[in-house]
Parts: C-alpha cells; structure tokens; sequence
C-alpha cells in the first residue's frame, strides 16, 4: 500500500511539471511502464469472491443435499404407508375340528380273587397271556372242602336210602290200610317219616350242590377274552377267600380289543356331539397315523361344575397295537350353530381402545372397527361380532395408518 501511494504522488507530480521541461528531456530515453495497480486490485477482489463462493458452496451444498435426503423418505415413507395388503374374512369357523386331551381304556377289566380257601395248585397263565372266557387260569387245592363234599355225599346217599325205605313201608301200610288191616296212626306215623326222608333228602342235595360249587371256586376261570395284566400269586401261595381289604387278588384281566376313551366335550360343542359319530383319536407314539373310532354314548347332561359333556367313544384295537392306558387326543368334528366369522391373526390390531381391524372401503379408505374375538386357532381368529364377513381386512396394517387414509391396494 505504500508502494501504491507513493506512485500516485510521482504520477501526480509528473502531471504538475511544466511542458518545457517534459520537452527538454532527453527524447532517446526510454519510456518506464506503468505500474499495474489496478489490475491487482481487480484481481484481489476477484479471488476473494471466488474463495467465499466456494465456502458458501461448501456448506449450502450438503444441507441441500440432506434435505432431497429427507424429502425422498418422506415420500417413501408416505407410499409405504398408502400401500397396503388386504384379505377377506371366511366363514369356514362353522365347521371346525375341536382336539381334547383324553386317555385309552379298556373295554372290560376286573381284578380275580379266590372264592375259596386254599393254597395255589397250579398256574395256568402268566402276565401279557391272551385268554379267553372259561378258560383256567389257576387251581386251588382246598382239602376242607373237598372233606365236606365227600361228608356231604355220604349223608346224601344215606338220606336217598332211608328215604327209599320210608317209600316201602309206606306203601304196604297204605295197602293194608285201605284193607283196613293197618290203623290210621300207624299210617300216618309212616307218612311223616316218607316226607321226613324227602325233606333230608333235599337237605343233603343242597348241602352237595353247595360244596360242588364251592369245589369248582378252585379253579379260576377267565369271566372274558382278554389279556393278563397282573398276576399277584404264585404256586402254593395261601389264599382267602373275599374281595375284602387286605386281601390279595389273583389276576387282573383286561379285554383290550376294543378300546373305551372318554372326553369332556365344552358346553359350546355339547349340542354338536352325538351317537355314532366319527371321530379320529391321535397317539404321539404314533406319528402320522390317526385311529377310528366312534361315539357310542353321552352322559345326556352337561356338568355344573366343568360345563363338559361327558362322552364315550369306542376304539377298535383288533390288532393290538394300542395299549390301555396312554394319553392321547381325540379330533372331534363340530359345528357351531351360530356360523362365525374367521380373519387371519396378522389382521387384528390391540391397542387401548380393544381389539380392531382395519378395513379398505370402496373408496379406498382406511376404517377402523372394534371386534369381538372368539375361539384362537394360531393363524385365524374367529370373531363372533363386529364383522358381517365382505369386508377387506388390512393384513399388518401399520401404526400410524389413521381413519381416512387413502391407501394403495396390493
């Protein structure tokens, strides 16, 4: 800057100098150039404009650019939520399987237990044996018994003889009677001894027929076909007679080619269930296979207590590969009588206000409406009121999706 203005004071003292001494010089000198001030000024000015364009680009550009950013996800955003997926609800709930917990049985069972005293003779069957009805499963040795019954017998044939006699004499006596060669008391002395005679007579056959039935408590016979489960005797064990407590029992028999399963069928499922229908009853150890059965009976009342219809159903089993016993599950097939409305879980929207769906007007309008829910089945809710079943159902319908909102149909 002191360069500059000490030159425009020698150009301004060259411009006061007079014409004669400009014309004295020495014209072979040569010409001093002008000094270029004004050009670096110029060009001063210009590299600072240019430095501060470039800052200014420098932060205009990237909140420029973060603004398009924002804008174009705000416009993703708003189309993601105008763009929505629809289904339409069914009315397949009418009909529907219903699964109960429920274990086998046998169809008979009884536990066998000594009618008579006496030790163990023999053991005619064994645990896991198939039997069938009548058939021995172990003898009693009883010698009391059998020493009654042969006491018996005696008495009885001597019984048999005195009445036999009394028969004879009675009969001669009546003939001189009638000939009025015996007396009415000697007859009627007679008479008392022959129905003496056939009283003691029936006496000893009783007593016989009881020891006889009593003999043949001896030998445990099965009441059914069916299959050994226990066996708590064995070979000369002393048994008792009598079911009472303390006593041991012989053998339990179970007839296992039928099966018996009961389940407690709810009160919203009573009036569906009825005799003779079919049903399918699943074992988890056996995957994949489903085994027939049928309901064969009801209790024809529902309990006050659980609110369940108790109910029977029989299972063939002629190959045996079901036990009694295991835990299984029974499908049984119903229909509600009041025709419900079915919608996917992914359409159902809980919040504050309960739940809700969201449905697609005609005019591609967002609604929301309150629902009553009814029975859950994982992917589908059944839904007994708030919905007529033409609607279009919004399938994860999002969070800030409002009533009003115009959406995009997929």
């Amino acid at each position: 800057m002191v360069y500059f203005k000490q030159s425009i004071h020698e150009t301004n003292a060259r411009e006061d100098q007079p014409t004669h001494d400009l014309a004295a010089a020495a014209p072979a000198a040569p010409e001093r150039p002008k000094p270029r001030t004004t050009r670096s000024v110029v060009g001063f000015f210009v590299i600072a404009a240019i430095g501060a364009a470039g800052l200014t680009a420098l932060g205009v550009a990237p909140r420029a650019e973060r603004q398009a950013e924002l804008a174009t996800t705000a416009r993703a955003v708003a189309d993601a939520r105008r763009l929505v997926t629809v289904a339409s609800p069914t009315r397949e709930g009418a009909a529907y399987e219903l699964r109960l917990p429920a274990s086998t049985a046998p169809l008979q069972a009884t536990v066998l237990h000594a009618r008579t005293d006496g030790y163990i003779k023999t053991l005619r069957a064994d645990i896991g044996d198939r039997v069938k009805a009548g058939q021995v499963l172990a003898e009693i040795e009883s010698r009391e018994t059998d020493a009654e019954l042969d006491e018996a017998r005696a008495t009885l044939a001597k019984n048999r003889a005195d009445l036999e006699l009394a028969t004879l004499r009675l009969n001669r006596v009546k003939t001189m009677y009638e000939q009025q060669a015996a007396s009415r008391g000697e007859y009627d002395d007679l008479v008392a001894q022959h129905n003496a005679a056939t009283a003691a007579v029936g006496v000893g056959e009783a007593v016989v027929t009881r020891l006889e039935t009593e003999q043949s408590f001896q030998k445990v016979v099965a009441p059914f076909d069916g299959i050994v489960t226990q066996r708590n005797v064995e070979v000369g064990s002393l048994v008792s007679s009598g079911s009472a407590a303390g006593v041991t029992p012989l053998f339990r028999i179970e007839q296992n080619d039928v099966l018996k399963v009961y389940v407690d069928a709810p009160q919203s499922a009573a009036p569906s269930v009825a005799v003779g229908q079919s049903v399918q009853v699943e074992v988890r150890e056996f995957p994949g296979r489903r085994f027939e059965g049928k309901v064969v009976r009801t209790a024809g009342s529902v309990d006050p207590t659980s609110r369940t219809l108790r109910t029977e159903i029989h299972l063939p089993n002629l190959d045996g590969a079901l036990l009694a016993g295991v835990y299984g599950q029974v499908h049984l097939g119903v229909r509600d009588p009041r025709n419900p409305v079915r919608i996917p879980a992914a359409a159902l929207v809980v919040d504050a206000a309960g739940p809700q769906v969201v449905t697609v007007a005609a005019d591609n309008t967002a609604r929301r409406h309150p629902v009553t829910l009814g029975r859950d089945f994982g992917r589908d809710l059944e839904v007994t009121g708030g919905l007529n079943g033409d609607e279009r159902l919004v399938v994860n319908p999002r969070d800030d999706l409002r009533d009003g909102d115009v959406v995009d149909v997929r």
